[in-house]
């Protein structure tokens, strides 16, 4: 949605920079990262000035593994704006990753971050993180049987697993009513 609203401002002033750079943030939170590098592009020839459509750039560049290019457009982000704490952040983590491509070490990219709600202090959201860590572990074991054959899929819409117009399996002896 935040695409098509910032597509939609940019239809009515095609010359506004901030609305490239939000954009182009906006299309990278979806993974489109030439849609991204694309509109922070545009944004810094519009207003070269302006840290951010830099730390879009940068983003988009590290999202394609160009650290190289990625550190480049951070440190000029950086000098026009050295207080910004998503751009430092950003910048040493390109820096990080650059090093370790040059090594061929695992990338930050690949890591999975700790869930911060397995330390929450509500309840609520230690219990949603410990049911989500569960499921993953349910789903890899069931991928592992079915790459080992330990487990048969069916593959096929039949009677067995697809439910008639009725709502009701016709293999299995009615119970009542379909629940719908």
């Amino acid at each position: 949605k935040a695409v098509t609203d910032f597509s939609d401002s940019l239809h009515l002033n095609p010359n506004d920079a901030a609305c490239f750079a939000n954009r182009s943030a906006a299309n990278y939170s979806l993974g489109k990262l030439e849609e991204a590098l694309d509109d922070a592009d545009r944004c810094i020839k519009l207003q070269p000035a302006l840290h951010k459509g830099f730390l879009r750039r940068g983003l988009a560049l590290a999202g394609t593994c160009d650290f190289m290019g990625a550190v480049g457009a951070l440190k000029t982000a950086h000098e026009l704006c050295p207080e910004d704490e998503a751009v430092v952040a950003a910048l040493a983590e390109a820096e990080t990753d650059l090093e370790r491509q040059d090594k061929g070490e695992e990338l930050s990219r690949f890591k999975k971050a700790e869930d911060a709600r397995k330390t929450s202090k509500y309840v609520t959201q230690r219990s949603a993180a410990q049911l989500e860590e569960e499921m993953e572990l349910q789903f890899q074991r069931t991928e592992a049987k079915k790459e080992d054959g330990r487990l048969q899929v069916c593959g096929k819409r039949c009677a067995h697993h697809e439910p008639n117009a009725l709502g009701r399996n016709p293999k299995r002896k009615s119970r009542g009513p379909a629940q719908m």
